[in-house]
């Protein structure tokens, strides 16, 4: 993703209502914008989504900056894209990626009161693995073949 296309999702969060983005908690580092962490990633990934040549969204893969074998799957569609299938498309390209780089392991959290999102995810193939205890949201898992 490219620094521009950050700084345009930077505009569409902000634009957002509040009780959209209630579930939303893809930024590790709360205190530095999505353009900062995205210019400061060494390993970890972050991929624009976007529907006729707008940003639409993105997607992230984190944890490999702090050498996790697993990576943490985060993503953001906004409101008037969410429910159109692009989370699904998400989660196949950041398999795709795991697979080429030969990571075998995905991983995700996501709230337990999120029902869209927990079915999304399911239907995708990710089983629960336990409960997080830092965050209170429910960590699933999906084997990459």
């Amino acid at each position: 993703m490219s620094i521009e296309q950050s700084i345009t999702l930077e505009k569409l969060l902000s634009k957002e209502n509040k009780s959209y983005l209630c579930y939303f908690t893809a930024f590790n580092k709360p205190n530095k914008s999505l353009s900062e962490q995205i210019r400061l990633a060494k390993k970890d990934k972050y991929f624009c989504l976007s529907k006729n040549n707008q940003v639409i969204g993105f997607y992230c893969l984190r944890g490999l900056d702090e050498n996790y074998t697993i990576p943490s799957f985060g993503l953001y569609i906004t409101s008037e894209n969410n429910g159109k299938g692009y989370g699904s498309l998400a989660l196949k390209s950041a398999q795709e990626w795991c697979k080429r780089n030969l990571i075998k392991v995905l991983m995700l959290k996501v709230d337990k009161n999120n029902i869209k999102a927990l079915h999304m995810y399911q239907k995708n193939g990710f089983k629960f693995k336990q409960n997080c205890n830092k965050s209170g949201q429910l960590i699933f898992e999906k084997e990459i073949y």
